[in-house]
């Protein structure tokens, strides 16, 4: 990969907001919608209407302290919004889109400042995973209307995120931690298994990814160079590069005039976007 400049800026859209934590884009048929998590004024749901968002619906009103992070899926045909809640009073909830706007489907476990929630399919149910920062990760299965807790994943405490993805037919899960190594998980029928520890320094960000055809995993470090690894057999990941990004925060893959570029957004910096190149390295 090799960083590219973009050639010319894009005209703003910009929803008003106060300390947003997170903005996260939901397709809902033809229209667009943008969820905006804010720690201060009450989180929105905004619609494009045009040029331009507009304001379509306040979020979790009296559910939500403290958002820090929101995540949607298309599960057995309804579409589910979830939003991590790490007050510690806080309670994530689940919403469910129903007749136009997100209404709350069920407040999961309390008091546990969760960080993180990633919606999965698992034995092909739906299924539920949250972190939190001083306990395991929580694996929730759905069943009688609503997500129940499954089991935890024993011996990783504070993941901060968890990002799954699949490979030859099973699912893995990969998992953030801050402070020690990430995880490489594997989905045993009952509960994950772990496949693999990367070596991290400050990681915030462990993403999988399809980008030009290719499983890639992206290490974000925030006190370390960060890595891009490819998935190989039976989901273990192999080194490919290193990005000297400082501090990144997402990775984004995009495709344009069919080339494919990686989008990296940086807490320390300025948003860095890289070109997917083929070498030829035969002789």
């Amino acid at each position: 990969m090799s960083p590219i400049t973009p050639t010319s800026p894009m005209s703003p859209l910009s929803p008003a907001g106060s300390s947003p934590v997170s903005c996260h884009p939901v397709p809902v048929g033809d229209t667009l919608f943008l969820v905006v998590a804010q720690l201060r004024g009450g989180s929105w749901v905004w619609r494009r209407s045009g040029s331009s968002f507009v304001r379509h619906q306040a979020l979790g009103q009296g559910h939500l302290r403290r958002p820090h992070a929101v995540t949607s899926a298309l599960l057995g045909g309804h579409l589910y919004l979830g939003v991590a809640d790490s007050s510690k009073g806080g309670t994530s909830t689940v919403f469910r889109w129903a007749s136009g706007a997100f209404y709350p489907q069920q407040a999961l476990r309390p008091w546990r400042r969760d960080t993180h929630l990633e919606f999965l399919e698992l034995g092909g149910r739906a299924a539920l995973v949250a972190c939190a920062a001083a306990s395991r990760p929580q694996v929730y299965l759905w069943g009688a209307g609503g997500f129940a807790p499954h089991t935890d994943i024993p011996h990783v405490p504070d993941v901060y995120a968890a990002k799954h993805f699949r490979a030859q037919g099973a699912v893995f899960l990969c998992l953030t931690r801050f402070l020690g190594d990430a995880k490489v998980m594997r989905w045993e029928g009952s509960m994950f298994r772990e496949v693999q520890a990367v070596p991290a320094r400050g990681s915030l960000v462990f993403q999988p990814l399809l980008l030009a055809g290719h499983r890639y995993v992206l290490l974000g470090n925030d006190f370390a160079p960060s890595r891009v690894l490819a998935a190989g057999a039976g989901g273990r990941l192999e080194p490919r590069q290193e990005l000297p990004l400082p501090a990144p925060r997402a990775f984004v893959p995009v495709t344009a005039a069919r080339r494919h570029f990686l989008l990296a957004t940086s807490f320390k910096g300025a948003t860095q976007i890289y070109a997917h190149v083929t070498e030829d390295i035969g002789t």
